[in-house]
């Protein structure tokens, strides 16, 4: 397991921090509109300079990159599926292209579907059709599979590590309110390792037989009752997270609160996150003298009051935005707040506010081939992160994600 104290040796190894960014020069800049239920968007990583928008009414879109250095909305979609429920927190999740994408033509996605009267979340592959990069083969073949106890919570975000091709997948806690109820262990689905919920999953798609195989390296294995699969556990429904794509790619993930605290986690191998004993640093069950040196505490957290929910982001790498370069930038769903995280010089870390109370349902962000910043609004558009001052290449970040 991970301790607190070995993370916070981690952050103390931070840079010393610069006082907080003047990021004055960042603006959204919309790219798309006439979109339906837009909630990821993301590259192949395939050297060419696509976007892919996956749709939670099942339908996954290619925008592909034109010499003016912008992007055309292609009109038929890249793939449909037909069986799909997508209300609420249900519907198309998750997508993740394969590592070696150009020569498999593989790509994953994260789904949910009610078969016989239950809720599953699946996760499925897909191909390419051929050299068309425009289309899939219409197939549809199943890696993984599991019960949800109840329609909400049911995470999605898949990636790829970047340092070792393995699949991550997160899973929130089956649902209803709490960790409790049926479909729930008695001490909660996140501090259950028995069941696949409330997790970050790892696993290795490229067996030489069946669909996946567990990495030998996986924190889990061989322990009694234990599921191996299991990479961390104790949140609660980890929406989006993401790869640094530089510095040590730590891995950020923002958990979505149940009443009070929202949180944003990085995720270690073995790691408990506390859900449902915490909510954020708040003791949540029992009510008080929850201290437990085995929990590890968010990076950052903020009163949610009732109506928002966090959304994970990205560390910006991209060269368009100097004065962005390094800080990891995320939202919330509820308010429309979007903030960024950089170390405060002293083992924690500061949260100022980037664009506060906008009008976007702030479904995801997104990165394109060369790590420029996107977000997704919900009510259907997409908006590229841009600076009005791209000449501004003296900003100061020496406190930052190196």
């Amino acid at each position: 397991m991970v301790s607190r104290v070995w993370l916070l040796l981690c952050l103390l190894a931070w840079p010393v921090a610069v006082p907080a960014a003047d990021l004055s020069d960042v603006q959204l800049s919309e790219v798309f509109s006439g979109l339906t239920q837009p909630i990821f968007i993301t590259h192949a990583g395939d050297g060419r300079n696509d976007l892919y928008i996956v749709q939670q009414n099942g339908v996954i879109r290619v925008a592909r990159g034109n010499q003016q250095n912008g992007f055309d909305l292609l009109p038929e979609p890249f793939h449909t599926f037909s069986v799909i429920e997508n209300t609420d927190e249900k519907g198309l999740l998750g997508l993740a292209f394969h590592p070696d994408y150009v020569n498999t033509g593989r790509l994953f996605v994260n789904l949910t579907r009610r078969v016989s009267g239950q809720l599953r979340t699946y996760v499925l592959e897909l191909k390419r059709s051929g050299e068309n990069y425009y289309q899939t083969d219409g197939s549809e073949k199943e890696i993984l599979a599991f019960d949800q106890p109840q329609d909400n919570h049911n995470g999605g975000m898949m990636a790829f590590g970047p340092e070792d091709d393995m699949l991550y997948i997160s899973t929130g806690d089956g649902g209803a309110g709490g960790d409790i109820g049926e479909g729930h262990a008695p001490e909660g689905n996140g501090q259950s390792l028995a069941t696949p919920l409330g997790k970050i999953l790892r696993i290795d798609i490229n067996p030489e037989s069946g669909p996946y195989i567990i990495p030998g390296d996986n924190p889990f294995i061989g322990m009694e009752g234990a599921l191996p699969e299991i990479w961390a556990l104790g949140l609660r429904n980890p929406w989006r997270f993401s790869f640094d794509r530089g510095g040590s790619h730590a891995l950020f993930c923002g958990d979505v609160g149940q009443g009070d605290r929202e949180e944003v986690d990085i995720i270690q191998a073995g790691g408990n996150y506390g859900w449902p004993i915490l909510e954020g640093t708040r003791c949540n069950r029992p009510s008080q003298g929850c201290d437990n040196p085995d929990l590890i505490p968010p990076i950052a957290e903020y009163v949610n009051g009732g109506f928002q929910a966090v959304t994970g982001g990205y560390v910006y790498r991209g060269a368009r935005i100097p004065s962005m370069q390094g800080l990891y930038i995320f939202g919330d769903y509820g308010s429309g707040e979007i903030f960024y995280l950089e170390p405060d010089g002293q083992g924690g870390w500061q949260r100022p506010e980037l664009f506060q109370d906008t009008s976007y349902l702030i479904a995801s962000f997104g990165e394109d081939l060369n790590g420029e910043l996107y977000l997704c609004h919900r009510g259907g558009r997409i908006y590229r992160f841009i600076s009005t001052d791209p000449g501004n290449t003296a900003a100061r970040h020496a406190g930052r994600f190196h």
